[in-house]
């Protein structure tokens, strides 16, 4: 069921893999997404990433082809979602590194 779900996002995503739009580093001879008002090489969206990196092998873009495909071409199997809705959490402070920016005072208060 795993591998079927997969391959059906697979499909899904071929169709309109470059949405939104890939740009390419040629320094850094990678993929990136547009967020917010910058490049972020980092960002994957499900398989689209994957068929852009092909499509891009395929037009020669790449410098390194094979290190390019290596580091898209994967299954990517969920290891589990949860929603905060469901687990009840008594505070939500954000994402992580949040704690680190807290000043002494807001620390004590979370005591």
């Amino acid at each position: 069921a795993v591998i079927e779900r997969e391959v059906t996002c697979m499909c899904i995503d071929v169709i309109s893999f470059n949405e939104p739009k890939p740009f390419y580093d040629r320094g850094g001879d990678r993929l990136g997404y547009k967020l917010m008002d910058g490049i972020d090489y980092d960002v994957a969206y499900r398989y689209k990433t994957a068929f852009a990196h092909l499509e891009a092998v395929d037009k020669n873009i790449f410098k390194n082809p094979e290190a390019a495909l290596k580091r898209t071409l994967c299954l990517q199997l969920p290891c589990g979602k949860f929603s905060y809705a469901n687990i009840k959490p008594e505070c939500i402070l954000g994402v992580s590194g949040t704690l680190e920016a807290l000043s002494d005072y807001e620390k004590k208060v979370m005591e």
